[in-house]
């Protein structure tokens, strides 16, 4: 028994699985993920975020594309490269990377349902990209939503 749990142990430790329990945030419908190379942002079991600590590995916005979310990770990914912060308000998050700000509505994005073989199409998805300036101008509040990042 002694030698089975230190296996799993080691398993958690060698592959970055979270050895830290997840919290739950009901305001944001918010599963956050602490694991050892990225903390993991998974919000109304549709999208997710992913930050890397590592300054060499790219961190990515998800969406889920099936029943089998964590099970397998079935997720469809459209917007990758080093996050310099991101945030939430108003179930839309927000993302700045490369002096772009990125727009997504998370009530707006449905998962897609299977067809009858059991077949997933690809998502449907709206990702608005501003500069500084149409930012600004369009989220005049921006410096009160929850931002966060590296």
């Amino acid at each position: 028994m002694k030698r089975l749990l230190l296996i799993m142990l080691s398993v958690v430790f060698l592959f970055g699985c979270t050895p830290y329990s997840p919290s739950y945030y009901p305001e944001e419908d918010l599963i956050v993920y602490p694991m050892r190379n990225a903390i993991y942002y998974e919000y109304q079991k549709k999208v997710a975020i992913q930050i890397r600590y590592s300054s060499n590995k790219t961190d990515s916005l998800s969406l889920r594309i099936s029943d089998s979310w964590m099970s397998g990770f079935d997720a469809y990914s459209i917007l990758d490269g080093k996050f310099e912060k991101v945030g939430w308000y108003d179930d839309n998050l927000f993302i700045l990377m490369d002096d772009i700000y990125y727009s997504f509505d998370i009530d707006k994005y449905e998962v897609p349902k299977p067809d009858d073989e059991g077949n997933y199409q690809k998502p449907v998805y709206e990702l608005k990209e501003y500069s500084k300036t149409e930012f600004v101008e369009a989220y005049p509040d921006y410096n009160s939503f929850d931002w966060y990042g590296h």
